[in-house]
């Protein structure tokens, strides 16, 4: 993450209001960026809309600036979830990381921290968010023509059945 932006330079630039989700800037930058407005605009592409924030000529995703201001912590934009599913709702209570998947292994201890079996119903519901779309709560509903859950979601795993066997 060369020229990427620092948390010292965020901090000089501008003040975040964590029940707001908003950024004021501290300083006058441009005709546009005046001191005390609200920084940023919200950017649509297809059926996303996201907040970003241009500083020293970078755009930013406003969830990554939540939490280096907040955490001194750089993180990718798509790693970054938004609780109630607006990824323009950038306030801190909104938004959580993904759970990191780059170390995944097929484990019962690192499963249960993961997932919840029913082996009744064969439902597997996830006790943590891993994406966008894979939620806290998301339930993969057994296919029964296939006898199994596809769970693409994990890259080491493509067969649900090796999990619930495991738990």
């Amino acid at each position: 993450m060369s020229n990427t932006i620092t948390r010292i330079r965020l901090l000089e630039l501008f003040e975040y209001n964590e029940d707001t989700g908003e950024f004021l800037r501290k300083i006058t930058v441009s005709s546009k960026g005046i001191k005390g407005t609200v920084a940023g605009c919200k950017s649509t592409r297809g059926n996303t809309t996201r907040y970003l924030i241009c500083v020293d000529s970078l755009n930013y995703d406003a969830r990554q600036l939540v939490f280096l201001y907040c955490y001194g912590k750089h993180v990718e934009a798509a790693s970054v979830i938004t609780k109630d599913g607006d990824i323009s709702n950038t306030r801190l209570s909104n938004l959580t990381l993904a759970y990191d998947l780059s170390d995944f292994e097929l484990t019962k201890p690192y499963l249960e921290k993961l997932l919840k079996y029913n082996p009744e119903t064969g439902d597997i519901t996830l006790l943590q968010s891993l994406t966008v779309t894979y939620r806290e709560g998301h339930v993969f509903v057994p296919n029964t023509s296939l006898g199994y859950i596809s769970l693409a979601c994990f890259p080491n795993c493509p067969l649900a059945h090796r999990i619930a066997f495991i738990l």
